[in-house]
């Protein structure tokens, strides 16, 4: 494969426009509604008060959609360094014994050198893990010790820009492909996904 898929490079098109088609919308519609009617929702004489208002009122947009934060997201091909397991708790107890009934959030934690060399870490939600370890983090067990963890150093992975997957690509021995789009877990020979039908990342670029 010697470059990105174009349906692919499409669907990160239009995950940019998704975020930045409404925000524009909504600086102007924000804009239009200040410029008219700004001195009656910000009563006051206090000229650098109101410039604060209205700055606080023109980021709205950017907040809800996302943007710019998500546009600092890209495509990139590289190569796991290190992996380093981490856990979040839901509950506000004090205690483990307070927190037994909470709700475990597992994430890797990626080194990774990309295309270009840059070497950068990589946070990483880990899904479908077993209960039964999961409640080890109570007790003795942590990290990978007692957490099914997707990854490991040396493997070549894929994030595709507006997606949260990063998918690690098949070696010569695996069945399965994972789809950089939506997750699905695919058979490796498959060159479209199952499920939403984008083209199945297997190679690094030449």
């Amino acid at each position: 494969m010697s470059k990105i898929p174009n349906d692919l490079k499409r669907f990160s098109v239009k995950c940019v426009l998704k975020r930045v088609i409404p925000c524009i919308l909504g600086e102007i519609v924000l804009g239009i509604i200040l410029f008219l009617w700004g001195d009656r929702i910000f009563m006051t004489d206090i000229t650098e008060f109101k410039i604060s208002c209205y700055i606080v009122v023109m980021c709205i947009p950017f907040v809800l959609t996302g943007v710019p934060f998500k546009l600092f997201d890209r495509t990139f091909f590289g190569k796991v360094n290190k992996v380093k397991v981490e856990s979040e708790l839901t509950s506000t107890g004090v205690s483990a014994v307070e927190m037994r009934g909470s709700k475990v959030t597992f994430y890797a934690i990626l080194q990774i050198t990309d295309e270009n060399g840059n070497i950068f870490d990589r946070k990483v939600k880990l899904d479908n893990l077993d209960s039964e370890r999961n409640k080890d983090i109570f007790g003795k067990k942590l990290s990978g010790n007692g957490v099914d963890v997707s990854f490991k150093a040396g493997d070549r992975v894929f994030h595709l820009f507006g997606t949260n997957n990063l998918v690690v690509l098949p070696e010569a021995s695996d069945t399965t492909v994972k789809c950089a789009v939506c997750g699905r877990i695919n058979p490796v020979e498959n060159n479209e996904c199952s499920k939403c039908g984008h083209t199945l990342v297997k190679e690094l670029p030449l």
